[in-house]
């Protein structure tokens, strides 16, 4: 999500969320943002400190393999009719032969782990993570260009060295890009605008969060009378905690057998990939209440340096085996 000054907007980053395509964010968590119910309170990660670090050297990657293009940095347009609509590229591409000072594409910038090399297609293609693919598409859209093209940096896992690169290029697509203006404007009016809250769709982070923070503890005595959507949303935890159970012995059973079969080998190697089978490092672990018993410790030295934690909410299903 990007910010001009205080007013919240619906970004590249953003529309994968709008349109119920982000692995990582929903249209309910994004509503939560932009009308300041749920605070952007998250701490920076390894990742996206690494996403920044690098993004200057996958341009300069980028620059050198494309002479036909003056690669410069953007800091976000808004829709001409839409301003609460808006992009902030990581670069423009302006053109070097015929078209010289023009804006001819544009470039995104990602970094992801090696380990996740699967999920991205043929290189050339606009087989990349649906999300970048939206943001792309958006980018494209509302500067005007034919083509967006997309780097991304492979990186070893814990580490900011590039061991391997990409690039894909993302084609215009007018009927997809006037789709995505149309859920995005009906999402802010309807949505944002109304203050009505789209529906949850996914249990992504953020509503979670957003939910036990609002409602940290409960009220003694305070009992919900149960509703028909209560009762069917109760149906379906039920028979997905079957599911779940079932899935969860299957798993373990083949599992079992993998170890069986390896004895005492350290791993196999498959067509899937590498199955390992090793035993841990040693650690060492100290108990503390021993440790204050063998020293005869005071309480009051005790306390000292005890904090009381306040217990989380638990959520509890109805026991549902028979007696």
């Amino acid at each position: 999500m990007t910010d001009r000054g205080k007013m919240q907007v619906i970004g590249g980053s953003d529309i994968a969320a709008v349109l119920g395509l982000s692995p990582y964010r929903s249209a309910h968590s994004l509503y939560l943002k932009l009308t300041g119910e749920l605070q952007n309170d998250v701490p920076d990660n390894d990742v996206l400190e690494r996403g920044r670090k690098l993004e200057p050297v996958i341009a300069s990657i980028f620059e050198a393999n494309h002479p036909e293009y003056e690669v410069i940095e953007h800091d976000y347009a808004a829709h001409a009719d839409y301003e609460y609509l808006v992009g902030s590229p990581d670069r423009l591409l302006l053109g070097k032969d015929d078209r010289e000072g023009l804006l001819d594409a544009g470039l995104e910038i990602k970094t992801a782990d090696i380990s996740k090399r699967d999920e991205w297609g043929s290189e050339g293609t606009d087989e990349v993570p649906v999300q970048y693919l939206c943001q792309c598409l958006w980018y494209a859209g509302l500067f005007g260009v034919e083509q967006w093209h997309l780097a991304v940096g492979f990186v070893a896992p814990n580490s900011r060295k590039i061991i391997g690169y990409r690039e894909y290029l993302v084609e215009y697509d007018d009927m997809q890009y006037k789709r995505m203006l149309r859920v995005a404007v009906q999402f802010w009016t309807e949505n944002v605008m109304k203050r009505q809250p789209p529906p949850i769709t996914e249990p992504d982070a953020e509503t979670v969060r957003y939910y036990r923070t609002k409602y940290p503890t409960h009220q003694e005595g305070s009992w919900l009378s149960a509703t028909d959507e209560i009762e069917t949303l109760l149906g379906q935890c039920l028979r997905q905690r079957e599911a779940v159970k079932e899935a969860d012995r299957e798993f373990e059973l083949a599992k079992t057998k993998l170890i069986a079969l390896l004895g005492d080998c350290e791993g196999v190697k498959t067509s899937a990939g590498t199955i390992t089978y090793r035993q841990a490092k040693p650690t060492l672990k100290t108990d503390w209440r021993a440790v204050c018993e063998a020293l005869n410790a005071p309480p009051q030295i005790i306390g000292q340096y005890t904090d009381r934690v306040d217990g989380s909410r638990r959520f509890n299903l109805p026991n549902t085996r028979k007696q």
